[in-house]
């Protein structure tokens, strides 16, 4: 398998200059073509010219459809091609002024948490002449992308929040320290009486709970012992964003 190929990801929208010449400039080796999976895009004229001008560069092309108003989709299959692609020892670069504001939102921070490069395609618009009158556009819907911090929770933040995503969202904490014990993540001094070791292995949970508390990833909700932790929205985001392919 070829190392060191430039591979780009370029989303396919109403242009076609500015997907094709950076590819060419730059001397791509393999491109992912972003296509909505709505559409037929195959047969876009944007799509067919695109590929028509590189047909003689020998750049490898790979069509992937998915849907390019779904930021989540977007950033989980922008994600498994940079890392699928850093795997391999090549690097990647993704064009974030081609297809829609949502790509372009999804490929900035996909570069910035899996370590690609975001490059901006700016065209010359063509002088206009005095309109007579504005055009109004037609407003379908607002999609609010979610704002937090881009710093990744550590391994075992990521284990509880995936635990509770595997548990419907919520967990008692006995059942919880239970699973964390399984996987060595909560420990206690063998010993030690039933009751020091429970109030041991509570504290040590405490302890692991506190970032995920502290960024509102998680709840806790107070039943004396039958304590639970409980996934939060920002948590689900969290998840969606940063976990593996299993947990989305």
């Amino acid at each position: 398998m070829s190392k060191d190929l430039r591979v780009h990801i370029a989303p396919v929208g109403y242009d076609s200059n500015r997907v094709f010449e950076p590819l060419i400039k730059m001397k791509a080796d393999k491109v992912y073509f972003i296509l909505h999976i709505l559409d037929n895009r195959n047969h876009s004229p944007y799509l067919l010219q695109i590929k028509k001008k590189i047909k003689k560069s020998e750049v490898e092309q790979i069509d992937e459809k998915i849907d390019i108003w779904d930021f989540y989709e977007c950033m989980s299959r922008f994600k498994r091609i940079i890392l699928n692609e850093k795997q391999n020892g090549n690097k990647v670069w993704i064009n974030v002024s081609s297809g829609t504001k949502i790509t372009a939102m999804a490929g900035i921070l996909s570069c910035m948490a899996w370590g690609a490069v975001p490059y901006y395609v700016k065209i010359k618009y063509p002088e206009r002449q005095k309109m007579n009158e504005i055009e109004i556009e037609e407003v379908e819907k607002t999609i609010f992308p979610p704002v937090y911090g881009i710093e990744k929770p550590d391994s075992i933040s990521m284990i509880i929040l995936n635990l509770l995503n595997q548990k419907s969202g919520r967990i008692r904490k006995v059942h919880l320290i239970k699973e964390l014990v399984s996987m060595e993540q909560i420990k206690a001094k063998s010993g030690w009486g039933d009751n020091s070791v429970m109030q041991a292995k509570h504290s040590q949970l405490r302890t692991l709970l506190e970032p995920l508390l502290d960024q509102e990833f998680i709840e806790v909700e107070a039943r004396g012992p039958k304590s639970e932790v409980i996934l939060t929205e920002r948590g689900k985001e969290s998840l969606r964003f940063f976990g593996n392919e299993k947990s989305k």
